[in-house]
């Protein structure tokens, strides 16, 4: 029996779930149209195989401005391991991340980007991973050696100087911390949760070092990404008010956060921006051209 509750001033659709949640995974979402049709279907399909029922999806839509809600609604009466949080005013993936966590029952959690760069497919393995070795948390990795990546070159190259800047500022050296794909196992998100405030592009580097600093461990793991073009809501300005974010962050945690040398890493972080954005934009143009 599936029993539906419907708040039609906060846009929560909450399906009773079983009591045995084993996994569940957050897909935060924003202006993806129909392509999160596809998402849920295979998520629930990749689920299922591995968790029969004992499975829960929670898809946040952060505001969208196209038919993204119409289409959830679509996908909540087809499939019953579906909730939906929806609302109108757009408050930044942090937010609806952090937002979907907070409903999570299941003894692993995890978020992933829902565009589909990342094959949903692939929650199989880390669930695998997650059970044979109890990992505390998995990030996924586009440096790992069994990752396939296929992106635009400006992308990997904008990827290396925040990982840089990200390892300098915060010790999270050789850690891949932007991938849209995490999981956790549930009482590591439940001693951060309320930790966590970012609610922009930078909550990623928030919660990994929030889970650092709580002592449990981060181990990186593969992941297929397959961007062709440069459809992604990660531009230019995105990249600007994530390094903004960042230092925000840095600011924040740095009487919390062991740094070899402040003075060094905020020069170097400086600099790898300055180089970065005029590469950023020849490289763009360079791959129009």
């Amino acid at each position: 029996m599936i029993w539906v509750n419907i708040w039609y001033n906060q846009g929560i659709y909450l399906k009773k779930m079983p009591k045995d949640i084993q996994f569940s995974i957050v897909l935060p979402c924003y202006n993806v149209g129909r392509v999160i049709l596809k998402c849920i279907e295979i998520t629930a399909d990749t689920l299922r195989k591995k968790h029969g029922e004992c499975f829960e999806i929670i898809v946040v839509n952060d505001g969208s401005k196209d038919h993204t809600d119409k289409y959830l609604k679509l996908a909540a009466i087809r499939e019953p391991r579906l909730k939906v949080i929806s609302y109108q005013e757009n408050k930044g993936k942090g937010y609806a991340t952090r937002t979907g966590l907070s409903h999570c029952t299941g003894k692993v959690v995890g978020f992933m980007d829902s565009d589909l760069d990342i094959p949903p497919q692939i929650l199989g393995t880390y669930s695998n991973m997650m059970e044979a070795d109890g990992y505390d948390c998995l990030v996924a990795s586009k440096t790992h050696k069994n990752s396939v990546i296929n992106r635009p070159f400006h992308r990997i190259l904008l990827s290396c100087f925040s990982r840089n800047l990200i390892g300098i500022l915060f010790q999270l050296k050789g850690i891949d911390t932007q991938v849209g794909l995490k999981v956790f196992k549930k009482d590591v998100i439940d001693s951060i949760l309320a930790d966590l405030g970012e609610n922009r592009f930078a909550f990623d580097i928030e919660l990994l070092v929030q889970v650092k600093k709580h002592g449990y461990r981060i181990t990186q793991a593969p992941v297929h990404i397959h961007q062709t073009n440069d459809a992604t809501n990660i531009g230019t300005i995105s990249t600007i008010t994530t390094f903004l974010d960042t230092m925000k962050i840095y600011r924040r945690m740095r009487t919390k956060v062991s740094i070899h040398s402040k003075s060094y890493a905020l020069c170097r972080s400086v600099l790898l921006m300055g180089l970065l954005i005029p590469i950023e934009f020849f490289l763009k143009f360079s791959h129009k051209t």
